[in-house]
């Protein structure tokens, strides 16, 4: 959130999604529940951006949950994803998925 104000990026809403066992080494244990957690964030966000314009995507988890979230990200609004680069200002935008 306060990447957000610093870039002054107008959101409505904030939706923070963790696997169930909540975020910790080996929440995502096998592929299977890899793909059962992309499916699931994808749904959640798809309900809660129906009439939002664009998506501000922040990710941090294993690579491969990245890739499948990217591969099921159908349907879906614009997207800017931005990256953790360590640095004082924290994130920088990385890319737009058209959605």
């Amino acid at each position: 959130m306060d990447y957000l104000r610093e870039q002054q990026v107008s959101v409505s809403k904030l939706l923070v999604l963790t696997p169930p066992g909540g975020a910790k080494d080996g929440s995502v244990p096998d592929t299977a529940a890899a793909n059962a957690l992309a499916i699931g964030i994808r749904d959640i966000v798809r309900r809660a951006t129906r009439t939002t314009p664009r998506i501000h995507l922040f990710l941090a988890g294993p690579m491969g949950l990245a890739l499948l979230l990217g591969h099921r990200w159908n349907q879906l609004r614009p997207t800017g994803v931005y990256e953790d680069v360590r640095t004082a200002q924290g994130y920088e935008a990385a890319f737009t998925v058209q959605a």
